[in-house]
């Protein structure tokens, strides 16, 4: 995925938070995979969290940085079956 799709499923899936605009974890988990996303949560600084709403639940999201993570991984391991 390019930037210019990246771009267009991050804004296309977006969500506002508190004045940002994220993406929910199980959106981008559809878009890239969990393991992606797994790994966007643990390098990107800041680029994972939730928000609740009391007894309703919390909504955990991804910023924009954390999901082009995310998707930049799952390029590469893409890119690199094609290699074997």
């Amino acid at each position: 995925m390019n930037k210019e799709t990246a771009e267009e499923m991050f804004n296309r899936n977006a969500v506002l938070i508190s004045g940002n605009n994220v993406i929910p974890e199980r959106i981008a988990i559809k878009l890239t995979s969990k393991k992606a996303v797994e790994f966007a949560e643990k390098t990107v600084v800041k680029g994972f969290n939730g928000y609740g709403i009391g007894e309703i639940g919390t909504m955990m999201y991804l910023t924009k940085s954390c999901f082009f993570t995310a998707v930049t991984y799952q390029n590469v391991v893409e890119e690199l079956k094609k290699q074997e």
